[in-house]
């Protein structure tokens, strides 16, 4: 369901911040005060989780994403390219 609201959301704005927590068990959406908190499985280092981020995004969406803004850190600005 939220990413479902996900989807429609990044869709309708092209771009949006949200925050990611690596490491997790798995790769999910939660959507929490209008906010998007993206659990991603993989670890914050050598670049692995923001990968991941980004396929995930892919496979959720069908489009291209990249990370225009906080490639260092856990909140972050996507955008569709």
């Amino acid at each position: 369901m939220d990413s479902i609201k996900f989807k429609d959301q990044l869709i309708k704005n092209n771009s949006l911040e949200i925050k990611i927590i690596p490491n997790s068990r798995k790769n999910n959406i939660i959507s929490k005060d209008n906010k998007f908190i993206i659990e991603i499985s993989q670890p914050a280092e050598n670049n692995k989780a923001n990968q991941e981020l980004i396929r995930y995004l892919k496979k959720i969406t069908g489009k291209e994403i990249k990370i225009i803004k906080g490639k260092t850190s856990k909140n972050k600005t996507i955008k569709i390219v």
